[in-house]
């Protein structure tokens, strides 16, 4: 009777885990990004989060702890880079008011996923927008402090809505230039264009991660090459976001929802992780 026992008591500890474990734990790391003493007035920290993906799975609430920790990092910066909603455009609202609730010291940035282009990509600008977010659509931003980067956004390239050289219009070329793009694909032309950084999400880090192998599957043109975390071609740099939500069924394995907190110093060296911790949702 024992031995019977057993198999179905492991498939209720593996439920508890993806539930309780898996699904509802995000971890925050943080990161020491120096970029040279030359290129930025002073310390900028940012905290990056994408692939929010509010559903009738994913309700926009689940989000509170989150804009609530990350007001909590006062950040100077907040980027999201995009799929705000999944299939369904009457949680955009929803998504946006939580979101309006967001207060770095300085300023929101964000670009749109190709869910949102599937969705109402013009609706959901206009209401992120209403929310204090400044949608940045093939067009970089006048930095809002004297030494601050130059925060530049490119339209969803995985439905070709992208066109970097209109980004980068005026932008002074000693300039530290931080693009935000939904999907990591951009990296080889980022490279071209003598980019510093780049955030980008959309790969959910697989989502469903195996021991060893590491993603299933990511939907890149690059196959798993950009599946997560941090990558350097030359002089620039990119981040890869795991996000915080997922298309549905979303279940995460080994791939933990994520919130990243970048700190730029004006200093020589090498990015490194200097903290990590874990939040509830």
């Amino acid at each position: 009777m024992i031995y019977f026992l057993i198999p179905l008591l492991l498939l209720i500890l593996g439920a508890i885990y993806f539930w309780d474990g898996e699904n509802r734990l995000v971890e925050i790391n943080r990161y020491r990004l120096p970029v040279g003493k030359d290129r930025i007035g002073q310390t900028v920290k940012i905290v990056h989060i994408t692939d929010l993906h509010g559903a009738p799975w994913a309700d926009p609430s689940y989000l509170i702890p989150v804009v609530d920790k990350v007001n909590e990092l006062k950040p100077d910066y907040v980027v999201i880079t995009g799929d705000f909603a999944t299939y369904f455009r009457e949680y955009i609202p929803g998504l946006s008011k939580v979101l309006s609730c967001l207060s770095p010291s300085v300023k929101t940035y964000a670009v749109l996923g190709n869910h949102d282009y599937w969705v109402d990509d013009g609706y959901l600008a206009g209401c992120l927008e209403d929310a204090g977010i400044e949608v940045l659509s093939n067009q970089n931003a006048d930095p809002m402090r004297e030494g601050d980067p130059v925060f530049l956004g490119i339209s969803d390239p995985y439905t070709n809505h992208d066109d970097l050289e209109k980004a980068m219009n005026s932008i002074k070329d000693k300039s530290y230039k931080i693009l935000l793009s939904h999907t990591p694909d951009i990296m080889p032309e980022a490279e071209k264009k003598g980019i510093d950084l780049v955030f980008a999400g959309h790969t959910h880090g697989g989502q469903i991660r195996m021991p060893v192998l590491g993603a299933v599957y990511v939907p890149s043109a690059f196959g798993v090459k950009y599946d997560m975390g941090w990558f350097k071609n030359k002089k620039t740099r990119m981040f890869v976001n795991r996000g915080l939500g997922g298309i549905f069924p979303a279940i995460r394995f080994l791939c933990k929802r994520e919130i990243g907190l970048i700190e730029l110093i004006p200093e020589e060296g090498d990015c490194h992780l200097s903290g990590k911790l874990f939040i509830r949702i």
